[in-house]
């Protein structure tokens, strides 16, 4: 078993910086977007840690081969996006996984 982690990282191509939330099974579970500084990165870690608390900023996407989510703030900004999932019960794993893992886990740094 692996811990639950977030991983900071910056992409050798576009310099950004992005965040993963890996859960307890070692799985990705939520992507950020690139962010330009670490510590616009860091804010939203810790908005996440907020936000993953409330059911209702789970925006789960559906289409006919395809399940996924968002998560949202308060006043719809996309803190993070999810795999593409064979189920919408699989979805709901993974948004389990974000509110049980993405409030308290540590952060790794690999910048």
């Amino acid at each position: 078993m692996i811990n639950p982690k977030y991983q900071i990282f910056r992409d050798t191509e576009d310099g950004h910086f992005y965040y993963r939330l890996i859960d307890a099974n070692g799985e990705i579970v939520l992507n950020s977007e690139g962010y330009f500084n670490k510590q616009s990165c860091l804010e939203d870690i810790s908005s996440v840690r907020k936000n993953a608390r409330y059911d209702s900023r789970f925006d789960r996407k559906d289409n006919f081969f395809s399940h996924a989510f968002q998560l949202k703030t308060d006043d719809d900004k996309t803190l993070g996006v999810s795999e593409h999932y064979v189920d919408p019960n699989s979805r709901e794993q993974g948004i389990y996984a974000v509110k049980r893992d993405g409030i308290t886990a540590p952060i790794e740094d690999l910048s």
